[in-house]
């Protein structure tokens, strides 16, 4: 148990290398110096060469050197600041579990954060890696110098505030990683890192992107292919769905729905039971048309784009070969298989080139109208699943049921006020437009969607 300095077999030329060692019941960390001595020049008292060795005093001075800050990793761990990999990774081993920035956050930050605190985090990471081009960072790779390099990228691609929470974020992670001897990097935040502010508006909050329904009947109109189509199809279902993220949509299948039949209000609805992937929120969303027939479309309309495409590697459609992403079934995703992000950056941006605000504003531009329409905070809240604890136990269940009703009908009139019927009939008229070009004959198309 413990530390100490050992002697390898001798070789041929019978001298042996000292190495270190670490052990704790069945666990040992092993690092082997430079060093070699002969056997019979070690003194496994002292830890010491003979001084009659040649660069004695030099040997034993890098001896001390390389024991006391091997004894410091240890203390570290028997003290309980280190775990064992933690203690291999500050000894210069070579620990799977600590090397990547995503396990130390895995194992040090996230047991000590709330759950969405723990997204953030991690998203501040996925930025940093996003920035640099890269699969992932290790505790080397952590230095002011990276810093600037991220600096430069987000200056020109993401909002002050947005810049603001990732290096606190990402500053956080290093710096617990500096605690614990992991990194010599300390993160101190300069005023380099400062992006200018954006413009304000008159209450001095910087301007939020939305799109009114005349900018989304304006995209309609210039799509020119399937591609368009989803990207602004999409955009529509977050809207209509009270703000989702792709994030939601890939997950929405595994909730629960209520089918109400004799309702007073309600009557013939269908309720998901939907709880929001950032806030953990329970939402429950009114399912009925134009949303129940634009999600079974825009599943068609994947098929054709991502489907038929041919794997270059297999020279297969993608429909016949392991890489195939989309969903099979409704039960098993309403798109894809699973979320993956560069999916759905590639549709978000596609609503650039039609004049189209990206997706995360569908959610913006959802509750910028419920706010014109006056609709009350409790109710806005529980609209978009916004993080609102103690809201739910203010109410007994017959209070809860009535508050839902509420909740339902402000859903509705954001959508009458978006125009929402008259867009969606625009967009499905120009996607059979499409579809005819492509030599697919529309009410083909919805037999097979059933739609």
């Amino acid at each position: 148990m413990g530390v100490g300095l050992y002697l390898k077999p001798a070789n041929k030329d019978g001298k042996s290398l000292i190495y270190l060692r670490a052990k704790k019941g069945d666990k040992y960390f092993i690092k082997t110096t430079s060093i070699k001595v002969k056997p019979s020049d070690w003194d496994k008292r002292t830890l010491q060469v003979s001084a009659a060795v040649d660069n004695s005093i030099f040997i034993n001075e890098k001896l001390d050197e390389l024991y006391t800050a091997f004894k410091k990793g240890w203390n570290f761990f028997e003290s309980g600041n280190y775990t064992w990999d933690e203690m291999v990774a500050y000894l210069g081993g070579n620990s799977n579990k600590t090397e990547d920035l995503i396990s130390f956050i895995e194992s040090t930050i996230k047991p000590k954060v709330s759950d969405e605190s723990y997204r953030t985090y991690k998203s501040a990471y996925g930025s940093v890696l996003k920035a640099l081009n890269k699969d992932s960072l290790n505790f080397k790779d952590l230095s002011e110098d990276l810093i600037d390099q991220v600096f430069k990228v987000w200056k020109n691609n993401l909002r002050s505030q947005s810049i603001k929470t990732n290096l606190y974020h990402f500053g956080e992670i290093i710096n617990e990683a500096n605690k614990k001897r992991l990194t010599p990097y300390k993160y101190i935040k300069e005023k380099k890192w400062r992006k200018k502010k954006e413009k304000l508006n008159t209450k001095g909050q910087p301007y939020v992107e939305i799109a009114k329904w005349e900018d989304v009947e304006k995209a309609i109109s210039k799509c020119e292919n399937l591609m368009h189509i989803e990207a602004v199809g999409f955009w529509l279902l977050m809207f209509g769905m009270r703000g989702l993220y792709p994030t939601d949509l890939c997950s929405i299948h595994e909730y629960e729905w209520t089918q109400y039949i004799d309702h007073p209000v309600h009557a013939n609805s269908v309720v998901l039971h939907h709880t929001r992937h950032k806030t953990n929120e329970l939402m429950w969303i009114k399912y009925e048309y134009p949303f129940n027939d634009l999600q079974r479309k825009l599943r068609g309309y994947l098929e054709l784009t991502h489907g038929y495409k041919i794997n270059k590697k297999t020279g297969k459609e993608f429909l016949n070969t392991k890489e195939y992403t989309l969903s099979e079934k409704e039960s098993t995703g309403w798109f894809f298989k699973k979320y993956d992000k560069s999916q759905w950056n590639t549709l978000s941006k596609n609503c650039r080139k039609v004049g189209l605000t990206p997706f995360k504003t569908a959610r913006k531009s959802f509750e910028t109208y419920a706010l014109q329409l006056q609709i009350s905070a409790d109710i806005r809240y529980k609209l978009l699943g916004h993080a609102t604890e103690g809201i739910k136990q203010n109410y007994q269940d017959w209070q809860w049921d009535k508050l839902q009703d509420q909740i339902h009908d402000a859903h509705e009139l954001v959508l009458a006020n978006f125009h929402i019927d008259t867009l969606y009939t625009a967009l499905i008229k120009k996607a059979d437009e499409i579809l005819e070009k492509m030599g697919i004959p529309p009410e083909v198309f919805k037999e097979k969607w059933k739609c």
